[in-house]
């Protein structure tokens, strides 16, 4: 990394026992200290700079000036967010700087002028700046405006609250995506995964949490409970704010219950493919994470769209969306493949089986698990045309799934169309 100088652990005598000692760094509050208030503004003008060198931030890495006297940050709250910013630096960082240099090769960077003009710029540089910062929102600057960042993360998280907790809809219809997995992987794959999960789920997670760092992070929690502790020894909160810690921790637990068995469901079944396949060890589990990352969903820096990372306003209007997202760009990767390298009359099979598993079936069965869970299906059905009926149910739940692919106005006009619908399948008019 380009250090000088090493610290080391230096043991440290308490009345309660000899400490090993560690590090921590000495960082200026910038709350108090201008300079330090101006330096941390300018790591955030230059992660938001569309030009900038992607970077973690290497200042912590200074050798510190002992004549340099100012007020420190020494809430303990910050303290994990020290260790993250130290892990990207050392784990992160170099992998950046190779991305980098890569993207900056004249060869590689005019191959990918021609394909898609201003990519490296405007596309790919971004990316890898979110990847190292590992934000997926943009910091505002100034006191106001950090304010009015708080505020509305507050606001955005306690809607999130709001809706999913303890949603039973949402949770049953993670399973509606098991059609679109097939896109990635052969059906007998997903119904041996099936089975192998349902019987050991436990056991079969930490088979994968085994073999995959990328799936052992997914679905660990060790870094939110270490933050919880912290603040629970610092601030001793009162009862009320315990509920509210309590309910954002654990109200989302049936949708991500489902959500990893969905996970371990993808992950199995693209993992013994890749072996059934003879791909060596690293590259099945490479394509295993790759397949959950497509077929489910991710929302880590490096996973979403620039559209999705704008500023807490923006974000508010994109809380959902992650999911669908993804979908859109799964289903329109998988019809190019058709348009580009099949065509449309050779590759026609393959487009309706994309259409069917992708979108149909996907929309059909998150709407009948929708619609079902709310008592909505098998009303009384007075105009005796069933068959009308069922089409316009086909109908309106692609119609719904396909808008929300759509950002802001998606979701809109799907609770505008609601409005002036039935209620269910069948339904008195």
């Amino acid at each position: 990394a380009g250090l000088t100088e090493r610290i080391t652990a230096s043991p440290v005598a308490t009345p309660w026992g000899n400490y090993r000692g560690g590090y921590v760094p000495a960082k200026t509050d910038p709350n108090q200290v201008q300079e330090g208030q101006q330096n941390e503004e300018s790591i955030v003008k230059g992660a938001n700079d569309l030009y900038a060198f992607p970077t973690t931030g290497a200042g912590f890495t200074k050798s510190r000036v002992e004549s340099y006297t100012r007020q420190l940050q020494l809430d303990l709250r910050y303290l994990a967010s020290h260790i993250d910013w130290t892990l990207r630096f050392t784990h992160i960082q170099p992998r950046v700087l190779d991305v980098y240099r890569t993207l900056k090769d004249r060869r590689l960077s005019s191959k990918l002028n021609e394909i898609a003009p201003r990519a490296v710029e405007e596309l790919l540089t971004p990316w890898l700046q979110r990847t190292a910062m590992q934000q997926v929102e943009k910091p505002w600057q100034g006191r106001g405006g950090r304010a009015a960042q708080r505020f509305l993360g507050a606001l955005r998280r306690r809607a999130s609250m709001q809706i999913m907790s303890v949603n039973l809809v949402n949770a049953v219809q993670n399973f509606a995506n098991i059609p679109v997995l097939a896109l990635r992987v052969p059906g007998a794959r997903i119904a041996s995964a099936l089975i192998a999960v349902t019987r050991s789920p436990k056991k079969t997670a930490a088979v994968i949490a085994e073999k995959s760092p990328f799936m052992r992070t997914r679905m660990d929690s060790q870094l939110i409970d270490l933050q919880k502790t912290i603040n629970d020894i610092v601030l001793n909160p009162s009862r009320f704010q315990k509920f509210q810690d309590w309910a954002a921790h654990h109200g989302h637990f049936l949708s991500l219950g489902t959500q990893n068995l969905m996970d371990s469901v993808a992950w199995t079944a693209a993992y013994d493919d890749a072996i059934g396949r003879d791909l060596p060890e690293l590259e099945a589990v490479r394509h295993a994470d790759s397949v959950v990352r497509e077929t489910q969903g991710s929302a880590a820096a490096e996973d979403i769209s620039a559209f999705e990372s704008g500023n807490a306003f923006l974000r508010i209007f994109t809380m959902f969306y992650t999911f669908f997202n993804n979908q859109a760009n799964l289903l329109g990767s998988e019809f190019e493949f058709v348009r580009r390298d099949l065509g449309l009359r050779k590759g026609a099979g393959r487009g309706l089986y994309v259409y069917v598993m992708g979108l149909m079936l996907p929309a059909v069965l998150g709407e009948l698990i929708a619609q079902g869970l709310r008592g909505q299906l098998g009303g009384e059905d007075d105009d005796d045309e069933p068959l009308a009926d069922a089409l316009s149910f086909l109908a309106t739940a692609q119609r719904k799934y396909v808008a929300a692919f759509i950002p802001f106005v998606g979701q809109a006009a799907n609770a505008l169309l609601n409005q002036f619908s039935g209620d269910g399948l069948f339904h008195d008019d």
